[in-house]
């Protein structure tokens, strides 16, 4: 059973690293036109909610307090990136 809970944690921890990378691609280039721009923020508010998934509502911070506080940074950038 400890090895299925260290499985779960590092699929939760590999997927924030997957979705870093992969907003961070989405806009690469140092001159990103509007049409980028707008694109790299609806590829970002798209993995934000898929991560929003994965560190969902139910994690209790005395249990697991960094996934918590990822999850509470997750909410503030999705409200900042809705609102452009």
């Amino acid at each position: 059973m400890i090895y299925s809970l260290r499985t779960t944690r590092t699929d939760k921890w590999q997927s924030l690293i997957h979705a870093s990378e992969h907003i961070a691609f989405a806009c690469e280039s140092k001159e990103c036109d509007r049409l980028q721009y707008a694109t790299s923020t609806s590829t970002a508010l798209e993995q934000i909610r898929s991560l929003k998934e994965i560190f969902g509502p139910a994690l209790d911070p005395v249990q697991d307090f960094e996934a918590y506080a990822v999850r509470q940074l997750l909410k503030s950038l999705e409200a900042v990136l809705s609102r452009r």
